[in-house]
């Protein structure tokens, strides 16, 4: 079920990094930031492969593509993270959770929106 995986996988990984954002920048933050980027990047990769089963042709390419965008984004809040670049963290987070919501907003009927 799609919405389990958002929910279980997806969902507490952002929560992670948005309390973790919030506090000053640490060693300590940056590791779990980037656990939590390197996790979302790879369940993006899952997310291209499980296209929902009722949409069209057009729909399956613009979802590969909004799981895609997840995964660049993620891996770049990643690679912010190892950098200990906490502007940059929170600006890629910032941009994974748009894409997020933009698919959202097409695929759940605006609904599960987060905010950063």
């Amino acid at each position: 079920n799609m919405h389990h995986f958002m929910e279980y996988v997806f969902e507490p990984r952002y929560k992670e990094i948005k309390d973790t954002i919030n506090l000053p920048p640490s060693k300590p933050g940056f590791k779990k930031i980037k656990s939590c980027g390197l996790t979302l990047a790879e369940a993006a990769n899952l997310l291209m492969r499980r296209t929902p089963e009722d949409a069209t042709e057009e729909e399956k390419l613009t979802w590969v593509r909004y799981a895609y965008d997840v995964r660049e984004h993620a891996a770049s809040l990643y690679q912010a993270a190892r950098e200990k670049n906490h502007s940059k963290v929170v600006a890629t987070y910032r941009q994974t959770i748009g894409k997020c919501n933009a698919c959202h907003q097409q695929f759940a009927d605006g609904k599960y929106q987060l905010s950063p």
